[in-house]
């Protein structure tokens, strides 16, 4: 059954529940587009419509003050509406309309959507961007273009230059990337963060002063001080500013800025298959770098200028330093770590760096770790002492650290507070690679950590 005019005569519109949209029960959801077609349907079709006068005026969004307010639909010329009786609610919606005005009671109540500040879709839409502040990016399924709803996650953006078009349009400068990027073009203090894993920040030589990037391989060519978060970082050249629990590896040349030094903190060599990542520092003659707690292994190069300083503090692993590495550059270690191999004539400066050592357990108690590993097939030589505890939680690292490729797997458990209880450090290797330490509570209150036969 579809809609029926009384054209001539009543003008009265017969709407079925047939031909509206069932939400559940005896309610109903009626779209104005679909009034509205209906209606020109008739007009078009038959011969009383084409007769008759206009039912429906639509008017258009409209601009007030800025604003771009829904369209409206007004029924006209005498038109009334009446909707079939076993329907007990309808719900308009679609569009500002004074179908409310219009129709005949019978026990049907209707339910308008009309709002004086009801805005278009295309005005929501940009309210969404504003409020998300993100421009959300993807080449392999996004679109071209600047248009409305372009830039949002539904409707992702494929290009940069697009990209960075709607982000200055709508003040933005965050952008949400699900597929690999090739910055080409200035990106100054965008924030980059990634929908999904492994997708690369390619880097080209366009400025990125005051750029940030989360969860991204980055490699290539930067232009300005930035800022990497958990991010995997190698084959990079021009790198300033700070990284923080990223992931080395491959070669890293650091920019010649000695007003902002490169700082890593948290860092670690991220394929201990592969081989070691390198900093290397050869540009210009003052490249500063601080390190701090970095695990694995880590080569310098070209630290040869009395202006090229490089503080590192290793949490466990090994430094190498390249024959470029000369006694006209500032070296300064600490931590824990495994001996430095020095292919160059710089000389470290090792105060509180813990190294493999056959000696005996002396000076302080951070230099007394200087023992625990006396050869490289064992991890942790016999050590008991009352501090020993202090030092527990920095045992893992120190397994990595000695004598070892890092990223061993290690499994541990303190041992009780008696005398008598015990715990174990074991490492992810197998057969005679395995190593497994014995941790015993002393009647003294001490700990011994012993390794076991296997």
């Amino acid at each position: 059954m579809a809609y029926t005019v009384q054209w001539a005569t009543t003008r009265e519109i017969y709407i079925p529940a047939s031909d509206l949209s069932l939400i559940s029960g005896a309610n109903y959801r009626l779209n104005m587009r679909d009034f509205r077609n209906e209606i020109r349907r008739l007009e078009w079709e038959l011969s009383e419509g084409l007769a008759a006068d206009q039912v429906v005026k639509h008017s258009p969004s409209e601009v007030l003050s800025g604003t771009t307010y829904a369209p409206f639909d007004r029924v006209i010329n005498g038109y009334n509406i009446t909707f079939d009786p076993v329907i007990e609610k309808v719900f308009l919606e679609g569009s500002n309309n004074n179908l409310v005005d219009v129709f005949n009671f019978n026990g049907v109540t209707v339910v308008p959507s009309n709002s004086a500040g009801l805005v278009s879709l295309d005005d929501i839409k940009r309210t969404l961007a504003a409020l998300n502040d993100t421009v959300y990016f993807d080449a392999t399924s996004g679109v071209a273009g600047t248009g409305v709803g372009v830039g949002l996650p539904d409707q992702k953006s494929n290009n940069l230059a697009d990209a960075l078009e709607i982000a200055a349009r709508d003040s933005i400068k965050k952008l949400d990337i699900a597929s690999s990027l090739t910055v080409n073009q200035a990106m100054e203090g965008f924030s980059v963060c990634t929908t999904g894993t492994s997708n690369h920040l390619i880097l080209t030589g366009a400025s990125t002063e005051g750029l940030s990037a989360t969860d991204l391989i980055v490699t290539g060519v930067q232009n300005g001080f930035a800022s990497l978060y958990t991010c995997t970082v190698g084959n990079l050249t021009g790198a300033v500013g700070q990284m923080r629990e990223c992931g080395l590896m491959g070669s890293i040349a650091l920019a010649a800025d000695p007003v902002n030094p490169i700082r890593l903190v948290n860092c670690f060599e991220s394929d201990p298959a592969a081989t070691h990542p390198i900093l290397d520092f050869s540009a210009g003659t003052s490249t500063g770098c601080s390190i701090l707690r970095y695990s694995g292994s880590l080569e310098l190069r070209g630290s040869n200028a009395a202006g090229k300083r490089v503080e590192v503090h290793m949490l466990g692993g090994r430094l190498i330093l390249h024959s470029s590495c000369t006694g006209d550059g500032t070296l300064t270690v600490s931590g824990v770590g495994g001996p430095i191999t020095n292919n160059g004539t710089i000389a470290p400066g090792t105060t509180y760096y813990v190294q493999n050592s056959s000696g005996a357990l002396t000076g302080d108690q951070a230099n007394q770790l200087a023992a625990v590993a006396e050869n490289s097939d064992t991890l942790l030589a016999r050590i008991t002492q009352p501090w020993a505890d202090l030092v527990f939680s920095y045992l893992t690292n120190i397994m990595k650290g000695l004598g070892r490729l890092p990223g061993v797997s290690v499994e541990q458990q303190t041992p009780g507070p008696d005398a008598g209880d015990t715990g174990y450090l074991r490492s992810s290797d197998t057969g005679s690679e395995r190593i497994s330490q014995t941790i015993t509570r002393n009647s003294s209150g001490s700990i011994t950590i012993e390794s076991d036969s296997e």
